[in-house]
């Protein structure tokens, strides 16, 4: 082939453009030329004439030229018509294939593929090498074409050779044509082939089928990832999941994205989705309306019992809507119900990609519709009051709309049981969300239907609509938010509650890891020995101890033995059954001859006397004589309190025993209230004991668990030299330096009226473990590692679901259960409302048996004799612990 002679491998096309013109992009024009000495006259050589726009316009007729008046005549568009008439005129002097007649040369077989032209995948006949697109074509050619090669029907003779198969592996091919007479297609080498040959000649063999098998190797993991993001079509018979046959999400989704799926539902994106952003902030303030409406008792008592059972006749145990949730689990449910209301938007949109088989109803389109229409208004206007009123309207149209959706088809036509396939999805696993993990979702759910429905009724009656918000939730509850009727919250309260017992039903994955003698403790992120334990115990104590001191306001020339009063725990005495309102067992009588002084003024009474401290702490201003207390010193005594007060908290949550919940160790009074009646904190034979009533489940079965918690004594010295000496001094100066008029707070970690944040201990402990243990803790690990710790180094392995209260055989001899016995029978003195003895003294077996493992010396406190299996609790056992000395006095 002579130089410069076209190629049937690279034929070059060019692009004609006209200057500057808006349109010239998608003018393309092919120039072609076909000299007589070419072998292929198939391929015509390309040459650009994008260069050669003046040379065309040179030849072009000033007459040919003319503008028509409506243009500009210097705008370059204005010569386009003509240029291309020009480049036409001159490629039609060319020879040109002919579509009526076929090649007569084709590309040899093992060729590459012609560049420009589109590779399809065929099937060649092996009688006649025709390729044709699909299988089912190639049928009717073989029939038509080769008769000859048609199985005869019947069983095949023994004696006759099978007819071969006159199909082979698809094959790559090209055309020149999409129709006529020279539209057959020719094979070519697959890209593929043509790479792997190109690999081959340059590559070692070795490398070659090293690089080979890698890429196939990374095709069928690029398979597989893809198959892995898709919910699957199809499960083997041993693979059981009740769970999933009881919801039907795989049949739901199937083949579609995990993530994809899950992005339905999530929250809206505030740079892209600021629409979605209105509605969510128009849920959150219909929930707190809701709230205040039901707090505001719009509805009375009745319809809030029949609004919480899902019962046809509410029975006369039932409890009315509880609301006073923790702020923490409120987000999270109302966070539950605006990505309900985003998924609806977002699966009714008709530019979007997934399509589900819910089918919104025309209440519900138009609900919608109006969300669209008042968000859009309220974008353009964001102070517009009325904008936002109509909005939260239309907000809580949808809402209801939703759940007022008959179910008499598909399941999976209502937008909420389509929502609720979305939510089980889990996109970083790639798989569904277990039952233990799901029901939190289901039951924000339910809460917040229950009262965007009484909302509702109220909005209706305040409209006019009804007389009576009882008359509107009467109705939509028999409608919607009953047991058995086709709606998806019966669908809802259905799923929860097997949800429920298949979680109480069933174990949660295992993390706690023993090394082998039993002396290092590993729990996910958490890595504990019980010697560092110790250390860490002791350290805290420690550094509490001198928190403490420094609270005393001691001076470097004092001793603490000198100016601390001395403490006595083993003589304090307490009254658990007294319920005056602000009493502690510092007000009791019999203590005024242990403690050497009342201690509400003590240590402000040392400030007012010594002269150093007075003159820290206050001045007398000059103008007017008026004694002022100096800020910064007083708030860095309160910040000084604060410190203390975190320590004692961890040592409180570390040594009591079996670790109870935050929420119920930040909320220990230290006083009488009249909500909460009887105090947190008693004294008994020596240790401080706390109590705690309200735990986790309170909103649900309104039921309390007493449970007791008895401190190590040098805590127990601790929290009293605190109730006793510094409460009263913090309490004052807060009143006197900052003004505050406010009742005195009777919780230990007082916070204004309230208490302490429970995530103030998985701040305080986080941070202690890191700096004492180099490890991470937190309140969920230490729970799991403490229980880990009592089953295995302690004898009561931790505390039980229950315990008796007595003998069953005495119980029975005296004609009672063993409960009846210990609630009703021969109850003690001293014994508090709902305080069970034979609970109490078991738990502070419990308590004590944890002290001795942490180190410190028991102090086992005057009584007649020991406690149940407690006098051989270390019976045989080396005590090789290091135990703690605490010098208080």
């Amino acid at each position: 082939m002579e130089p410069g002679a076209p190629s049937i491998f690279s034929p070059p096309r060019c692009t004609t453009r006209a200057p500057h013109h808006p349109r010239a992009s998608r003018t393309r024009i092919t120039v072609t030329d076909a000299p007589e000495q070419n072998n292929f006259p198939f391929l015509q050589r390309t040459s650009s004439i994008s260069g050669g726009m003046q040379r065309f316009r040179k030849h072009i007729p000033q007459a040919s030229r003319t503008t028509p008046p409506t243009r500009i005549s210097t705008h370059p568009s204005a010569a386009t018509p003509a240029l291309r008439q020009a480049a036409l005129t001159e490629m039609l002097q060319r020879p040109w294939l002919d579509p009526a007649r076929e090649p007569y040369v084709f590309p040899l077989s093992n060729s590459p593929a012609v560049p420009g032209l589109p590779v399809y995948s065929g099937y060649s006949c092996l009688v006649c090498s025709h390729i044709l697109r699909t299988k089912e074509s190639l049928r009717v050619h073989m029939s038509r074409r080769h008769p000859e090669t048609r199985q005869p029907r019947g069983r095949r003779p023994a004696n006759r050779p099978p007819v071969p198969d006159p199909t082979r592996h698809p094959v790559s091919c090209q055309r020149f044509f999409i129709a006529g007479p020279g539209c057959r297609f020719f094979p070519i080498l697959p890209p593929s082939q043509t790479e792997r040959a190109r690999q081959a000649a340059t590559m070692t063999t070795a490398d070659f089928i090293r690089a080979q098998v890698d890429q196939a190797l990374e095709r069928v993991q690029a398979a597989d990832n893809v198959a892995n993001q898709h919910v699957p079509a199809d499960k083997h018979a041993t693979e059981v999941s009740p769970w999933l046959e009881l919801t039907q999400w795989p049949r739901y989704l199937q083949g579609h994205d995990f993530a994809a799926v899950a992005a339905l539902g999530a929250l809206p994106d505030a740079a892209s989705e600021p629409l979605l952003v209105l509605f969510t902030q128009s849920v959150e303030q219909l929930i707190h309306r809701a709230y205040a409406t039901i707090a505001d008792r719009r509805v009375n008592e009745f319809d809030q019992i029949r609004i919480n059972t899902f019962l046809q006749r509410p029975a006369i145990w039932d409890r009315p809507i509880q609301i006073y949730l923790t702020p923490a689990t409120y987000r999270r449910y109302i966070r539950i119900w605006q990505r309900l209301i985003c998924f609806a938007y977002r699966t009714s949109r008709p530019d979007q990609t997934i399509m589900l088989r819910h089918q919104p109803t025309t209440t519900q389109l138009a609900a919608m519709d109006r969300m669209h229409e008042c968000g859009a208004q309220l974008q353009r206007d964001r102070d517009s009051a009325k904008g936002q009123a109509e909005l939260d309207s239309a907000c809580l149209a949808l809402s209801i709309a939703l759940l007022n959706h008959p179910l008499k088809g598909d399941l999976f036509e209502s937008t909420v049981i389509g929502f609720l396939a979305a939510l089980g999805v889990d996109p970083v696993k790639r798989t569904f969300h277990e039952p233990y993990g799901y029901t939190s979702y289901l039951s924000g759910l339910v809460k917040m239907a229950q009262m965007l429905v009484v909302e509702r009724a109220v909005q209706m009656a305040d409209d006019g609509t009804v007389a009576h918000p009882a008359d509107a939730l009467d109705n939509m509850r028999e409608r919607f938010l009953l047991h058995g009727v086709r709606a998806p919250f019966g669908w809802i309260t259905r799923r929860r509650t097997y949800g429920k017992k298949v979680q109480n039903t069933t174990t949660s994955l295992g993390y706690i890891y023993w090394s082998d003698d039993e002396q290092t403790l590993s729990y996910r992120k958490l890595r504990l020995t019980m010697a560092g334990l110790r250390r860490f115990v002791r350290t805290e104590i420690s550094l509490a101890q001198a928190a403490l001191e420094q609270l005393f306001l001691l001076h470097e020339e004092e001793s603490r033995a000198a100016v601390v009063p001395t403490l006595a725990l083993h003589k304090l005495q307490d009254d658990p059954v007294n319920n005056q309102r602000g009493w502690n067992f510092l007000q009791d009588r019999r203590n005024r001859a242990v403690l050497p002084t009342t201690g509400e003024r003590w240590l402000l009474d040392r400030v007012l006397a010594a002269d150093w401290l007075r003159e820290e702490f206050v001045q007398v201003r000059a103008t007017d004589a008026e004694v002022v207390w100096k800020v910064p010193a007083v708030d860095r005594y309160l910040r000084q309190v604060d410190e203390f007060l975190q320590r004692l908290l961890v040592l409180i949550h570390i040594t009591a025993g079996q670790p109870g919940r935050a929420t119920e160790i930040v909320s220990l009074r230290h006083s009488n209230t009249v909500h909460g009646r009887h105090r947190n904190i008693f004294i008994e034979h020596g240790l401080v004991s706390t109590v705690t009533a309200y735990h986790k489940g309170y909103s649900v079965s309104n039921s309390t668990k007493i449970i007791h918690r008895y401190l190590p004594k040098p805590v127990s010295e601790l929290v009293v030299y605190y109730l006793w000496l510094i409460l009263p001094f913090w309490q004052s100066i807060q009143q006197l330096a900052h003004q505050e008029t406010a009742p005195r707070s009777p919780f230990l970690w007082a916070r204004g009226d309230q208490c302490w944040d429970a995530s103030r201990l998985r701040i305080v402990l986080e941070r202690e473990a890191q700096k004492h243990l180099q490890t991470k803790i937190n309140v969920l690990s230490y729970r799991h590692a403490a229980i880990a710790i009592s089953r295995v180094h302690l004898k009561c392995g931790g505390f039980k679901r229950d315990y008796g209260t007595d003998d069953p055989a005495f119980s029975q001899q005296a004609s009672h259960g063993s409960w009846v016995a210990g609630t009703v029978y021969a109850r003690g003195l001293q014994e508090a409302p709902g305080h069970v003895e034979a609970r109490r003294r078991r738990y502070r077996a419990i308590s004590r048996e944890w002290h001795g493992f942490l180190g410190f010396e028991t102090y086992l406190g005057p009584r007649k004799r020991p406690a149940e299996g407690e006098e051989d609790n270390y019976k045989g056992r080396k005590r090789l612990r290091e135990y703690i000395t605490v010098e208080m006095d």
